[in-house]
């Protein structure tokens, strides 16, 4: 018992202060889901790596899939942008995510580019920019298509 009540104001203390700090909120804008935009939308502020993203075999992946490949999802999944992640599911519902577009490796841009159109909007100088600026990275990198595990078809040149 006296063990107990020692320990009692302690817990009071850490569960106030985790309530404080909002550890038990419900809601926050980093619980927020970020959706896939597209490389146009990426392009509005980041024109130098979209022209150099363009130049690339990232930005026509898709276009060497015929026929049923291109609703295969082993092939889709590399040949396209956030396929299985809330991102490409087919050409009809989601067209502007063909190819191995920017948010592949840097992640679901919607809560980024509307935080870059807010700071503009405000007149926010860049070295006033919040860290959360930053758009996420997906964790699993090149090795998710480029993985020498993975079978593929010979790719040829066009």
């Amino acid at each position: 018992m006296h063990r107990t009540v020692q320990f009692m104001p302690i817990l009071v203390i850490v569960c106030a202060a985790t309530a404080a700090l909002g550890v038990f909120a419900s809601h926050d804008e980093s619980s927020i889901e970020a959706t896939f935009v597209g490389e146009k939308k990426c392009k509005k502020c980041h024109i130098k790596q979209h022209k150099t993203w363009r130049d690339t075999g990232h930005a026509t992946a898709f276009d060497c899939l015929e026929g049923e490949d291109q609703n295969d999802p082993k092939c889709v999944k590399c040949h396209t942008t956030g396929y299985d992640m809330g991102g490409f599911a087919s050409v009809e519902e989601s067209g502007h995510l063909l190819n191995v577009q920017c948010e592949q490796c840097h992640g679901p841009g919607s809560i980024h580019t509307e935080l870059m159109s807010k700071l503009k909007k405000e007149k926010v100088e860049k070295d006033k920019y919040p860290k959360e600026k930053q758009i996420n990275r997906i964790p699993t990198g090149c090795t998710k298509c480029h993985n020498p595990h993975i079978k593929h078809a010979p790719v040829e040149k066009k």
